[in-house]
């Protein structure tokens, strides 16, 4: 594992990149989905666990009533109140114990976060103990085998189809979209080492899972007492994510 400063420098540097990815429509849309999985009203407490940059806490603050941003990068955390002043945020590592009292959220979120776990048992339980019965919790994280192009190719369909939705010529739309295509490609590309570098979790083993291997660690939380109802799995994000809406029962 990288020391801690290796770390913190390496996510100063990688959420210059992801502050731009947040433009993609995939990521985007993606977003836009756990918060309808989450079921979140103005009365809803939601935590954003892995908040980063605070763009999911910024959106889910649109939607709730309170919102607390958790991360354990303090430069994510830094960038996260100036940009997204809305939530509450704090610092919390999802491989300890979550410095939050037991029952106290309707919602929880953890977007390209659960990956990152050491344990992924262990925080499922932690996150089992501040839902308040009846609470959702809405995970999405990479798959095994992953093909990065294909959030592209959607991202680039969603684009030209928004463009097509207003008065431009079919002419401008192609030059948009293919000037938009060569901006993606090229931020991919910068992005790549990064999504390496996670892959392999610092010289660790990584959670790019698949369905299967995810429904297998959420029954061994049950069998510790995080007794989840799966509500729902689908793919998102180009096909390249799972994403789990999990509740604790009421």
């Amino acid at each position: 594992m990288a020391s801690l400063s290796a770390q913190g420098v390496f996510w100063k540097a990688y959420w210059g990149i992801y502050s731009q990815l947040c433009g993609i429509r995939s990521y985007q849309n993606s977003i836009k989905r756990a918060i309808t999985l989450l079921e979140v009203s103005k009365n809803s407490v939601a935590l954003d666990m892995g908040c980063g940059i605070g763009s999911t806490a910024g959106a889910l603050q649109e939607q709730c009533g309170k919102v607390v941003g958790m991360d354990n990068s303090e430069s994510g955390l830094e960038i996260a109140k100036q940009s997204f002043p809305g939530p509450e945020y704090i610092f919390g590592d999802i491989n300890k114990k979550l410095p939050l009292e037991n029952e106290v959220f309707n919602a929880v979120l953890a977007h390209n976060v659960m990956y990152l776990a050491a344990s992924p048992v262990q925080t499922l339980l932690e996150v089992y103990r501040i839902l308040k019965p009846g609470g959702i919790f809405v995970m999405s994280s990479p798959k095994n085998g992953g093909k990065p192009m294909e959030i592209l190719k959607e991202h680039l369909q969603l684009f030209r189809e928004e463009l097509l939705g207003t008065q431009e010529s079919k002419l401008v739309v192609s030059l948009k979209t293919s000037v938009e295509a060569v901006r993606s490609f090229l931020l991919f590309l910068e992005f790549l080492p990064f999504q390496i570098a996670l892959e392999m979790k610092f010289g660790g083993a990584s959670n790019f899972w698949s369905q299967e291997r995810w429904e297998t660690v959420i029954q061994e939380a049950g069998a510790q007492g995080a007794l989840f109802n799966i509500l729902s799995v689908e793919p998102i994000y180009g096909g390249q994510n799972n994403m789990f809406a999990l509740q604790k029962p009421r």
